[in-house]
């Protein structure tokens, strides 16, 4: 049997050498994660995956680690990241912000953490609910509860009353977690076990992360904060293998880079004092592709974060403008990458914009750089960057991180 991991670490990519025995198992994996495999690729035997992931895969014959790109930060660095996008609202969360190193599983730590919460008692909420009762009880239809009678039906009252339910969207995510948790060879009799407690609990299965963001926790549910997060996490990036007589386990994969982006959304858009930072809900044209008179084809664009973005500007035509233009790049090692320059400078000359941020994690605290472009028709003949600390462990130095990222970017925009 095999025993080695056998990948080879690149610059922008893992290179994982498949072995026979694992062809069925990577054909299910990668279609569950939307991970493409080309064919010329497959037939000789290599997965080159994305080092934007971090996690581990294991297959019927091997586990593989996949490190973080950055050696300055672990797994535990980027559930943080996780955490603070999906769940952080306030110092009440700080918990979800510092750095826990533990040998456990996800799934080990979602399932200590909820049996210590159902031992305080079960998530429950007043619920109206229809129903058909041969008794008066909450508030009748009464026209429909008289046809009903006149019909000689069973039941005839309908009613709405309020009844205690357990099918909150807390328990929703949960419910989800512990049924994916049900395919584990380890942790399988303890999901089955702890599914009783949510009966008639209609479970999140897909989209976790999400569903998540759209919940408002309370003073009565804020304890279960941290297992909502873990269990939407587990929903969206655990998976197990199913394949019949495989001896495989569980895998794990985040997108740090989408989820480093995600944070730094998250920083600019909600914990700024001013609301002048915005995001597009989709890209927009600015070609179009001709072969004679057909147009064939189209090119779009889609900055990451603009700064008092403006749909309509006089200034410029009535066409959309931007004061500053900032794209994120989970780059700690290669700040201004000649494609980065490029494509924010085509953002700036299509929105009008006279600022331009590129935004990078960094390990210690960093000053902002800035790249002087050295043609005179350039408008705008500069590109800054701004770098936020990630690697710091305890939850009141991180914050302190993000403060002084928000600082960072202030200054360059008021220079």
């Amino acid at each position: 049997m095999y025993t080695g991991t056998d990948v080879i670490n690149l610059e922008s990519q893992y290179v994982i050498n498949v072995n026979t025995e694992e062809y069925e198992f990577f054909d299910k994996f990668l279609e569950s994660k939307n991970i493409p495999w080309r064919k010329e690729n497959r037939e000789l035997g290599i997965l080159p995956l994305s080092r934007s992931y971090v996690g581990y895969i294991r297959t019927p014959i091997r586990k593989i680690d996949i490190e973080p790109k950055f050696a300055e930060v672990s797994i535990e660095h980027v559930i943080r990241l996780y955490n603070y996008v999906y769940s952080y609202q306030d110092s009440s969360d700080d918990d979800l912000l510092g750095i826990n190193y533990s040998n456990r599983s996800i799934e080990q730590i979602f399932l200590n953490r909820l049996r210590e919460q159902l031992s305080l008692g079960l998530l429950q909420e007043y619920e109206e609910k229809s129903s058909r009762l041969d008794y008066l009880k909450g508030n009748v239809a009464y026209a429909k509860t008289y046809k009903n009678s006149k019909l000689f039906k069973k039941r005839p009252v309908e009613t709405k009353a309020f009844e205690l339910s357990m099918n909150l969207d807390i328990n929703k995510l949960i419910t989800g977690a512990l049924t994916i948790i049900c395919h584990s060879n380890t942790y399988s009799s303890d999901s089955i076990e702890l599914l009783e407690y949510f009966r008639g609990v209609t479970p999140c299965i897909e989209n976790a992360s999400d569903f998540l963001a759209q919940i408002v926790f309370t003073s009565k549910t804020n304890r279960y904060k941290r297992i909502a997060s873990d269990a939407a996490m587990i929903i969206d990036s655990l998976y197990y293998d199913d394949t019949k007589g495989s001896t495989g386990g569980e895998s794990f994969l985040i997108n740090f880079d989408l989820l480093f982006e995600l944070f730094v959304r998250k920083i600019l858009l909600v914990e700024t004092e001013e609301h002048d930072f915005s995001v597009w809900a989709s890209p927009k044209t600015y070609a179009e592709e001709y072969f004679g008179k057909e147009m064939i084809g189209k090119r779009d664009y889609l900055p990451d974060i603009l700064y008092k973005f403006n749909p309509d500007d006089p200034a410029n035509g009535y066409v959309p403008s931007a004061r500053a233009i900032l794209d994120v790049k989970n780059k700690a090692y290669s700040n201004f990458k000649n494609a980065d320059v490029y494509q924010i400078m085509l953002y700036n000359q299509l929105l009008f914009a006279d600022c331009n941020i590129l935004i990078y994690p960094s390990f210690v605290e960093r000053d902002s750089t800035h790249l002087n472009i050295l043609n005179d028709s350039i408008s705008v003949p500069k590109v800054s960057a701004a770098f936020i600390n990630i690697a710091k462990e305890e939850a009141s130095e991180f914050k302190i991180s993000i403060k002084n990222f928000i600082r960072k970017i202030y200054e360059i925009l008021d220079a």
